[in-house]
C-alpha cells in the first residue's frame, strides 16, 4: 500500500511537471480523442486562438471553433490517418483578430491503434506582418524611385567595388562581366562573406536591366508558406486573410530578382519555380490568372551546388535551369595572395570612414593575417579590420596585439612553436625598445616616454628580455 500511494505521489508530480513544461512552450500544442474531443489545449494554443483551456477541454472542438470538419486539420488527420506538414493558416480568432499559423498535424498510435491526433501550431502573424510590410515597402519604392542614376536604388555595389589580384578571383570577376551581358540565369557559389551578393549587384549594374527593378531574397529568411506568398503574391479570397499583393516576381518585372541561398528554398517551392523558368508565367497564391514574367534570375548557394544536389537540397532539374552560367568565388583562404592588397584597402578606406589617421601595417601583422584560415572570409577581414582601428591609440602602426582577442586566441592555438604570436608580439616589443633607447641615447625616462609607458613597466620589460 505504501509503495502504491509514493508512486501515486510520483506519477502525480509527473502529471504536473508535463502541464508545466506543455504551458512554458512557445509552440501551440492541442491534442484530440478520436471522437475530436480535445484532451490537451496548452497556454500557447489559448492565446493564437483567444479561447481559454476550460472553454475547450472535453469538448468537440467543432462544437468551439468555427470550422467545418474539412476545415479541420486535426480531424482531416483523424479521418485520413495523414500527417500534414507546415501548413499555413490565417483565420480569425472568437475576439476578430487575424492570426496566422504554420502547423503541423499527425495522427496518434498506440499498439497498432489510433488513439487520437495532435497539433503543433507556431505563431507566424508577427513574420507574416514584416514580409508583407518588406514587399508593400518595396513596391513603393518602385513606384517613387523607378531609376537613381540610372540605377536600381537597392544596389550599393558595382564591379568597381569587387576587390582582388590572384588569378582564380579575377577569372570569377571576368565570368561575371561577361555573364552580364545577357539575360541568362546565373548561379554563383562561395562559402558565407565571400561576396556573393556583391557579384549579384554588380551583374545587375552591369546588364541591359540596370536602370530596372534589383530584388534580393535570402530563402533561408522565411517559412515555405510565407516564402511562397512573398515571391508569387496572393490574391485576395485564396485563403482566409489573404489580399491582393504582389509577389517579388512582379515587382522585379524587367530587372532582376536574386534567390540567396537558394538550396534552403523548400524543395515544394523549388518545383514551383522551376516551372516559372520554363513556362515564364505564374500564379499568385490562390489565384487563377496566369502572369506573365519578365525576370532575371541569379541565385546562389553557400555550398558546392552539386554537393547541394546530391544531398538533395537542390532538385537537379533546377540545378540545370539556375546554372546557364556559373561563377564560383574562391574562399579567402585560397587566395591568401591579396590579404595584404585587402588590409590595406580596408584600412584605408575605414580610417576616412572612421575619421582616423590611417596607420601603418606592420610586416608582422600582415604575417600573422595570412597565416589565419578565415573561415568569415572578406567579410570576416574587413570586420576584422574594422575592430582594430576602433581600438588603436592614435600614431600607433596596427601590431598584431591589436588584432581581436578570438584572432588571438585563435593564432596561438594553431602557432604553438616559437614562431607563434606571443613570440611574434615579443619580437616586435624588443624591437620597438631597443629602437627607442638607441634614439634616447640610453636614456630610461625619455625612451618610457617615447614609447607611452611608465618608466617602471619599461625597467620590468628590460630585464624580462635581458636587455641590460
Amino acid at each position: 500500500m505504501l509503495q502504491t500511494g509514493v508512486l501515486g505521489v510520483k506519477e502525480k508530480r509527473l502529471e504536473e511537471l508535463y502541464a508545466i513544461i506543455l504551458d512554458k512552450l512557445d509552440i501551440g500544442v492541442h491534442v484530440v480523442d478520436t471522437s475530436g474531443r480535445t484532451l490537451i489545449y496548452n497556454r500557447k494554443m489559448a492565446d493564437l486562438e483567444d479561447i481559454s483551456p476550460e472553454e475547450i477541454n472535453g469538448k468537440a472542438i467543432l462544437e468551439v471553433l468555427d470550422l467545418t470538419p474539412e476545415a479541420s486539420t486535426l480531424l482531416t488527420s483523424l479521418r485520413n490517418h495523414t500527417t500534414l506538414e507546415n501548413k499555413k493558416q490565417t483565420y480569425l480568432t472568437s475576439k476578430g483578430t487575424q492570426v496566422t499559423t504554420v502547423n503541423s498535424t499527425l495522427p496518434l498510435f498506440a499498439d497498432g491503434q489510433l488513439i487520437g491526433a495532435m497539433e503543433l501550431a507556431k505563431d507566424m502573424t508577427y513574420i507574416k506582418q514584416l514580409a508583407e510590410k518588406v514587399s508593400d515597402l518595396q513596391q513603393e519604392l518602385n513606384q517613387k524611385h523607378p531609376t537613381i542614376t540610372g540605377c536600381q536604388p537597392t544596389t550599393r555595389y558595382s564591379f568597381a567595388d569587387i576587390l582582388g589580384e590572384c588569378e582564380p578571383f579575377l577569372q570569377a570577376v571576368y565570368n561575371a562581366r561577361q555573364a552580364a551581358r545577357t539575360d541568362s540565369t546565373i548561379l554563383i557559389h562561395g562559402e558565407t562573406g565571400t561576396g556573393k551578393e556583391l557579384f549579384a549587384q554588380s551583374i545587375h549594374r552591369a546588364s541591359p536591366r540596370a536602370s530596372k527593378p534589383f530584388i534580393a531574397q535570402n530563402c533561408a529568411a522565411l517559412p515555405e508558406e510565407l516564402l511562397e506568398g512573398l515571391l508569387f503574391g496572393t490574391s485576395k479570397g485564396g485563403f482566409t486573410g489573404a489580399v491582393d499583393r504582389p509577389g517579388l516576381f512582379e515587382l522585379a518585372q524587367a530587372g532582376t530578382l536574386f534567390l540567396d541561398e537558394i538550396n534552403s528554398m523548400p524543395l515544394r517551392l523549388q518545383a514551383k519555380l522551376l516551372r516559372v523558368l520554363q513556362e515564364r508565367t505564374m500564379r499568385r497564391v490562390g489565384g487563377l490568372r496566369e502572369i506573365a514574367v519578365d525576370v532575371r534570375i541569379l541565385s546562389s548557394c553557400s555550398l558546392d551546388p552539386e554537393q547541394a544536389v546530391r544531398q538533395q537540397l537542390l532538385r537537379e532539374d533546377l540545378f540545370y535551369r539556375l546554372s546557364v552560367v556559373t561563377i564560383g568565388i574562391p574562399p579567402l583562404r585560397e587566395r591568401k595572395e591579396d590579404i595584404p592588397f585587402l588590409t590595406k584597402t580596408f584600412t584605408d578606406r575605414l580610417s576616412l570612414r572612421l575619421a582616423i589617421p590611417k596607420p601603418e601595417i606592420l610586416p608582422n601583422t600582415l604575417d600573422l593575417l595570412v597565416k589565419y584560415s578565415w573561415p568569415g572570409n572578406v567579410r570576416e577581414l574587413e570586420h576584422i579590420i574594422e575592430g582594430s582601428l576602433n581600438l588603436m591609440p592614435p600614431d600607433e602602426p596596427l601590431s598584431p596585439h591589436h588584432l581581436p582577442l578570438y584572432l588571438q586566441k585563435r593564432l596561438q592555438l594553431s602557432h604553438c612553436s616559437g614562431n607563434g604570436l606571443r613570440a611574434v608580439t615579443e619580437d616586435l616589443e624588443k624591437e620597438k625598445i631597443t629602437l627607442a633607447l638607441q634614439e634616447c641615447l640610453g636614456n630610461i625616462s625619455q625612451a618610457s616616454q617615447k614609447l607611452g609607458i611608465s618608466r617602471q613597466s619599461l625597467q620590468h620589460k628590460l630585464k624580462k628580455y635581458k636587455l641590460v
